[in-house]
C-alpha cells in the first residue's frame, strides 16, 4: 500500500504542475504494437499485473461468501494498480524531457532507470529523490 499511495502521490503531483515536454496527448506518442520487443514488454507487464491474484485462492475455504469476494478484491486491485500506472506514467512524462543517452543504440532517458530519480527532483526536489529512493528499496526488499 506504501508504494502504492507514492507512486500515486508523486502522479498526481506531476500531473497538476506545469508540463515540462510538449505531448500531443496525456501518455505522449499512440501505442506502437507492430514493434515486437515493445509489444513482448506490454505482454510481460499485463502478466506481472496477475501474479498476486492467484495466491489468494488458497484462503478461499477461510473467506466469508469467497465466490463473491475474491473476484471483488481482485478487481479493485487490479483498477488500483493500473490507475496508478497510468497516472504515473502520465506524469513522468509531462515532466522529464526524453533526451537521447545513446544516438547509436537510440537509448533516450525515459528507457532508462535514471528517468525516475529526475522525475522525483523535478517534482519534490532533493527530498522526492530520497523518498522515491527509499520507497523503492524497500519496494525491492519486499518482492
Amino acid at each position: 500500500f506504501g508504494m502504492w499511495t507514492t507512486l500515486t502521490i508523486f502522479g498526481l503531483c506531476g500531473i497538476f504542475m506545469a508540463p515540462v515536454t510538449h505531448l500531443s496527448g496525456w501518455f505522449g506518442t499512440p501505442l506502437n504494437v507492430s514493434d515486437i520487443n515493445g509489444l513482448f514488454g506490454y505482454i510481460g507487464m499485463a502478466m506481472f499485473m496477475f501474479v498476486g491474484c492467484e495466491l489468494v485462492t488458497p484462503m478461499a475455504p477461510e473467506i466469508k461468501q469467497a465466490h463473491r469476494t475474491i473476484p471483488r478484491a481482485m478487481a479493485l486491485g487490479l483498477l488500483g494498480v493500473a490507475s496508478c500506472m497510468f497516472i504515473y506514467g502520465a506524469a513522468i512524462n509531462r515532466q522529464v524531457e526524453n533526451t537521447v543517452l545513446d544516438a547509436a543504440n537510440n537509448v533516450h532517458l525515459l528507457d532508462t532507470p535514471m528517468a525516475i530519480p529526475a522525475f522525483a527532483e523535478r517534482v519534490m526536489g532533493h527530498a522526492g529523490q530520497y523518498w522515491l529512493g527509499v520507497g523503492l528499496l524497500l519496494a525491492g526488499c519486499a518482492t
